[in-house]
């Protein structure tokens, strides 16, 4: 039964009429931490309360829950497990789905089959999470832009304005040179103006796709970094010449860029980036290293940033990954799923 078993791809216990595990597969050992030679012709009672105890979360739930079933084996169950890391286990959610076994050699048990849901549960809880924070997150965006707005365009759009009533009311009394000079000034103040819409605009979309499209526009961002920042941006792209990338997959790349460096120049202490993006069929692939000081990845930083990174890159099919060590650095690799001849 135990070679049968093994071939599935979920964990199974069977049970005989005593309740003793009469079968069980290598998935079992891997979910629980437990060998198959300490569980085979137990009473699963007894293994529980020896040995679940303290592998399940909430246990006293989970063992009324199993042991219900145990007492009137009638009907079927479906639970959802918590298994916690530790002794050789990794962190798991597991779907228990259990039933009573009517014919056969252990007509009288019950078989209890559990299936590894943990992608699926860190997903749930990834969009819930952001669900939960996107109104919060567009009030606050929309509080910085309403802000932005008024102290930096607002107050020096009425300066100007009240510049030029001035000018206007004493013209009669102010020399051509002096009128000349004050109208020059104003002019450069205006094309700072010019300069802070743009910063806002770039801010809510990155304008430069339109017309320049995803290489070009991250040649702009490179020298805006290193501009800004003294920040030296090692930037190449292979193989992406004459694709056309959908625009949402542009958008996604650039913002994952933009997050990357603004969080090295935030973070990272980094004097050089390299970034890299490479088309290899069927994936693009986006690597950004920095010389900063890196962080240790057994306690990883998961800001809000790195969240909707991951968001991004999640709704195009795409996996994130970062690697660091402590003075050494960190890595940021993205790869994307990409068929030219089907995008649309």
């Amino acid at each position: 039964m135990n070679t049968v078993l093994d071939v599935l791809p979920v964990g199974v216990f069977v049970l005989d009429r005593e309740f003793r595990i009469v079968g069980i597969n290598s998935l079992i050992e891997l979910f629980f931490g437990v060998r198959r030679d300490e569980m085979l012709r137990r009473d699963k009672r007894e293994f529980i309360f020896e040995h679940v105890a303290t592998v399940v979360d909430n246990f006293p739930l989970f063992s009324e829950r199993i042991l219900s079933t145990y007492d009137e084996n009638t009907y079927v169950q479906d639970i959802l497990v918590h298994i916690l890391p530790g002794g050789g286990r990794e962190e798991r959610w597991l779907s228990h789905y259990s039933k009573p076994i009517l014919v056969g050699e252990h007509a009288g048990g019950r078989v209890e089959v559990y299936t590894d849901v943990t992608e699926q549960v860190e997903a749930e809880e990834h969009i819930n999470w952001l669900s939960s924070h996107m109104l919060q997150l567009q009030e606050k965006e929309k509080k910085r832009i309403a802000r932005d707005l008024h102290d930096e365009l607002g107050q020096r759009i009425v300066a100007q304005k009240m510049g030029l009533e001035n000018l206007a009311n004493h013209l009669h009394r102010v020399d051509a040179l002096r009128v000349e000079e004050r109208l020059r000034e104003m002019i450069r103040e205006s094309d700072e103006l010019s300069v802070e819409v743009q910063r806002i605009s770039n801010d809510l979309m990155p304008s430069l796709l339109d017309p320049l499209g995803l290489d070009e526009t991250l040649l702009w961002f490179k020298e805006r970094m290193e501009d800004l920042y003294q920040l030296e941006v090692d930037y190449q792209q292979l193989g992406l010449g004459g694709c056309s990338l959908p625009k949402q997959l542009e958008v996604v790349i650039f913002r994952v860029v933009q997050e990357g460096l603004n969080n090295i120049v935030k973070h990272a202490r980094a004097s050089r980036v390299r970034l890299r993006i490479i088309y290899s069929y069927p994936k693009i692939v986006i690597a950004i290293q920095d010389d900063g000081v890196g962080f240790s990845c057994a306690a990883p930083r998961m800001g809000l940033g790195l969240r909707f990174m991951r968001q991004r890159v999640a709704e195009v099919g795409g996996t994130l990954r970062i690697s660091s060590q402590p003075g050494q650095g960190a890595t940021l690799r993205l790869e994307i799923p990409f068929y030219p001849d089907v995008q649309t």
